[in-house]
């Protein structure tokens, strides 16, 4: 890291460039040993969900998706495609119905909706619920619970159904500007979840289900590298380069502890700071700190 602070402001940001250019290749190639084996559309939605999960529940969402796989959610919810019925089996799989925990609630929306999952649920024959006691709540605040990440899964499996979620999404990669493919994984707060955080916590405006910033996450760390991988694999050199400019001009995703400390290492200089203007050179500060910390070990 001192060997950076030295850099020129031109060559700390080709440095940034590089390590962002190596952390992404990395992850696509993890992508594309996953798709040699395996099915497209299971990969792609194992990676939405554990993508939907915040860091204390990134894990479980990734069990979530692989105790109930797309093909098992289709073959549950049939030719109904309402986001209830994919909101009911979402969260009696994951155990968050709130009768699944024996809690009652009082009169009123949050009883009458709660009512109408466990319905639902109950005529499905009560799959087996493959993540029950694994939820992290500690410090999670109400809007950012799993119930609201799995709320927002079902809206999100409904929107690209009919295409396929591959198929879906890789058109809003293809031919959306970086709003659209953004508001392509947004999905806004309506109906019951529009005024609930979840089945406790009433509110009179709830944000949205999955907001822009979680969106932008998940098109920097899951649909970039899997199309890239995808394509690779398919040989499709156009789809790889529409990718690569959009990595390079990607806008940032929200800092976290790691790309904090690390721009706070290397802006220590009594030339210029770094400018950490893209998708590529915020992940370029991570793939530094994973290598310092491999030296360290």
């Amino acid at each position: 890291m001192e060997s950076l602070r030295l850099l020129s402001l031109k060559e700390l940001e080709q440095a940034l460039d590089d390590a962002g250019e190596r952390r992404f290749l990395h992850k696509a190639s993890a992508m594309l040993e996953h798709l040699r084996g395996g099915d497209a559309q299971e990969i792609l939605y194992a990676g939405l969900m554990e993508g939907l999960g915040y860091s204390r529940n990134r894990n479980t969402m990734l069990l979530l998706a692989r105790g109930l796989p797309f093909r098992q959610l289709r073959r549950l919810t049939g030719q109904r495609v309402e986001p209830l019925v994919l909101e009911a089996v979402l969260l009696g799989t994951a155990d968050l119905l709130p009768h699944q925990s024996g809690h009652s609630l009082p009169i009123g929306e949050a009883r009458e909706r709660s009512g109408e999952l466990a319905d639902i649920w109950h005529s499905m024959g009560e799959p087996l619920a493959v993540t029950a006691g694994m939820w992290n709540r500690s410090g999670l605040r109400p809007q950012n619970s799993p119930e609201r990440r799995l709320v927002g899964a079902s809206y999100l499996i409904e929107e690209y159904r009919s295409a396929g979620l591959v198929d879906g999404l890789r058109n809003v990669l293809e031919k959306g500007s970086q709003t659209e493919i953004e508001k392509g994984l947004e999905v806004g707060s309506s109906g019951f979840w529009a005024n609930h955080l979840d089945f406790h916590h009433p509110v009179a405006q709830a944000p949205a289900l999955i907001g822009r910033s979680r969106a932008r996450e998940i098109v920097i760390n899951v649909l970039m590298p899997f199309f890239y991988a995808r394509a690779h694999l398919l040989g499709d050199g156009n789809l790889k380069r529409r990718i690569s400019d959009i990595y390079c001009s990607f806008p940032p995703g929200q800092d976290n502890e790691i790309t904090r400390e690390v721009k706070a290492l290397l802006m220590v200089s009594n030339v210029c700071r770094p400018v950490v203007n893209s998708a590529r050179r915020q992940q370029g500060l991570i793939h530094m700190y994973r290598v310092l910390q491999g030296q360290a070990k």
